[in-house]
């Protein structure tokens, strides 16, 4: 038997850090991360797959709330409301920007993050993947016994009909085929495939990358905007004809494109039976367009998944709702307000809100605040009124009178 010094000589030396009574390491350390070290691993932390995952997660998590909160760009009458509704949480959202998430601070961070980990992930996988796909398929090894699929039998037919006939096999088969003649007159027939998989989860994470990309752009150099037009009215793409504005951080609105158009018709469809009872089966818009100051008109029909363009910029039919003819006489007979106004619709039956105001009345000013009913029906139990069905079918006006001065000359801005 080996004694105790052969048995130690026979092993492998390993150097191992050596500690001291006080627990200090005497032995070789690791050099500390330099910045260049330091950031490289950032930067390979931040471009793995798992890293995306997870900002990926995130950003889907972080855009819940958007659809849960009214946004200020979207539906600033509803940010009102909810204010007014909540005067507790309001301090709290509007710090966390609650109310304009996609454009707040942690939200664009996530946003930027994760577009960077999809460029420091995509651009070496796609540079190893044209390399595989420019590389011939590998020679099979001298020794093929040691494959656990391997396999042999012997043939009478010739070498090259059998390479000819085994090509033609593995081509069936969506193969990329390479044939290497050896010296001494043999063949070998190598073959591979999967690169198509591959290809389709670059192309996934091309086609992301891709949508981030427009969504910054358009977020940039883009604008939004909404206005309400009443039909047998018009509008010109100019700042004040909108109701709401929201131009992108690089966005001059001197770019705006100087067409106009008329809403000359305006027709809903509704489900009126079945499940979906009350639901927008169809709406659409018919429109006399001006692409710009003296060119010839023409007429587009515009519906909710054909926009208007003209000149780069779209017009989509996002919403709609009614606008009750209203009259208002003042206390000495005179016309104080004739035509229409626009209520805004709170629920799926199209009840609507809205506000009517006649500074010009004498001998004071009138006011008027109430809801629009298209199908006004009343509750049997509580005798309240409520709107039965969004179609107008038996459309009722209520509203609250108020007379005395506006606040018109203030010089505070109101909600209309």
């Amino acid at each position: 038997m080996p004694n105790r010094a052969d048995l130690s000589s026979t092993g492998p030396a390993i150097a191992a850090p050596v500690a001291d009574k006080s627990g200090a390491s005497s032995g070789p350390q690791a050099p500390a991360l330099g910045p260049v070290e330091f950031f490289r691993w950032m930067w390979r932390q931040l471009t793995s797959m798992r890293t995306a995952l997870i900002l990926l997660f995130l950003l889907a998590v972080a855009a819940v709330p958007g659809s849960l909160i009214p946004q200020e760009r979207v539906a600033p009458s509803e940010v009102f409301a909810f204010k007014e509704r909540n005067p507790s949480l309001t301090p709290v959202f509007e710090w966390l920007g609650m109310f304009d998430l996609y454009s707040s601070v942690w939200f664009s961070a996530i946003y930027v993050l994760l577009m960077l980990s999809l460029v420091g992930c995509i651009i070496p996988r796609l540079g190893v993947y044209l390399r595989g796909v420019r590389a011939r398929p590998p020679r099979a090894p001298s020794n093929l016994t040691r494959l656990s699929a391997y396999n042999s039998w012997n043939s009478d037919t010739q070498v090259d009909a059998l390479a000819e006939r085994a090509r033609e096999i593995l081509r069936g088969q969506r193969r990329r085929v390479e044939v290497y003649d050896l010296s001494d007159g043999a063949v070998v027939i190598s073959a591979e495939k999967g690169f198509s998989r591959e290809a389709g989860n670059l192309v996934f994470h091309v086609s992301l990358l891709v949508v981030l990309v427009g969504v910054a752009i358009t977020g940039l150099f883009g604008f939004k905007g909404a206005a309400a037009v009443i039909r047998g009215d018009g509008f010109s793409n100019t700042l004040t004809q909108y109701d709401e504005f929201t131009p992108g951080a690089r966005y001059d609105t001197a770019d705006l494109v100087p067409f106009s158009f008329a809403v000359d018709d305006f027709e809903v469809v509704w489900e009126d039976s079945g499940p979906g009872a009350g639901t927008p089966v169809d709406f659409d818009a018919t429109l006399t367009v001006t692409p710009e100051l003296g060119a010839a008109p023409y007429t587009y029909q515009l519906g909710v998944n054909e926009p208007l363009k003209v000149g780069g910029a779209a017009v989509y039919l996002v919403g709609h709702g009614y606008a009750p003819m209203v009259t208002v006489r003042d206390g000495d007979g005179n016309v104080a307000h004739d035509g229409p106004v626009v209520f805004l619709p709170q629920d799926g039956s199209f009840l609507s809100y809205g506000v009517i105001k006649a500074p010009s009345a004498s001998p004071t000013q009138l006011a008027f605040e109430g809801y629009f009913f298209p199908t006004a029906a009343l509750d049997g139990e509580r005798g309240q009124p409520y709107s039965a069905f969004p179609d107008a079918l038996n459309p009722v006006l209520s509203l609250v009178a108020f007379s005395g001065d506006l606040g018109l000359d203030s010089g505070v801005p109101q909600s209309i």
